[in-house]
């Protein structure tokens, strides 16, 4: 080959994840509405991911004590998809 193929291929450099403190939590729950408070408690308490903490429903809850993730809410269309990268079954 006359050129180099990764010659212009810049290094993946990857940036530091920022967990908020819990006073810049609270005051997002304070000035959320109920159903965004909802999302950041889950997003906040249980790791769901955005359209996971979005896809939260009732009928998800399996015990007292288990909320299992079947769904989430898709960024494009708005609308209840399945997780990715799941198979048929897996639940998070």
């Amino acid at each position: 080959m006359a050129d180099d193929p990764v010659q212009a291929v810049q290094e993946y450099v990857r940036r530091k994840v920022v967990i908020p403190p819990l006073v810049h939590v609270k005051k997002a729950l304070t000035a959320a509405d109920e159903y965004l408070a909802l999302e950041i408690v889950m997003m906040v308490g249980c790791g769901l991911r955005n359209g996971e903490a979005r896809a939260v429903n009732i009928h998800n809850v399996v015990a007292d004590d288990v909320y299992r993730v079947h769904e989430q809410i898709h960024s494009n269309t708005h609308k209840p998809a399945k997780l990715k990268h799941r198979k048929v079954g897996e639940s998070a």
